[in-house]
């Protein structure tokens, strides 16, 4: 959502002057790890990144671990517990980024919506010179 408003509000910006071919279908199937680069190239929330890249990170160990458990370690109460409670603990950690991921929307799509009114000033500041001038 995020990236699809970010391709969007360029678009609007440059207008004209430069063929903006960025689409929100474009990215549909990336990875995780390449949204959250895609994003970082769009927001000045660095500790917003560093969580992001953290949580896919520990998504990543999880899923791989999870493929990997021994026998014995799917018998051990006392692991699965642990493995539990982990999991609980980056979920947790999810929930925050999630919520600093929607505040981060909401941000941009109020720039967005002041930039599709008619004649609003926001959509003729700074707009590129036409090259008639």
């Amino acid at each position: 959502m995020y990236l699809g408003y970010a391709y969007e509000l360029i678009q609007l910006r440059v207008g004209d002057a430069l063929p903006v071919r960025l689409a929100r279908k474009d990215i549909e199937h990336w990875s995780m790890g390449r949204l959250i680069r895609e994003f970082s190239k769009f927001s000045d929330n660095s500790g917003l990144v560093q969580g992001m890249l953290k949580l896919a990170s520990l998504r990543n160990e999880i899923v791989h671990r999870g493929l990997l458990l021994t026998a014995e370690e799917t018998q051990d109460n006392q692991h699965r517990e642990r493995q539990a409670e982990r999991a609980q603990r980056i979920a947790d950690g999810a929930d925050g980024c999630f919520h600093e991921l929607f505040a981060e929307i909401g941000k941009l799509s109020e720039r967005l919506t002041a930039l599709r009114r008619p004649g609003s000033p926001a959509q003729s500041e700074d707009q590129p010179a036409s090259p008639e001038t």
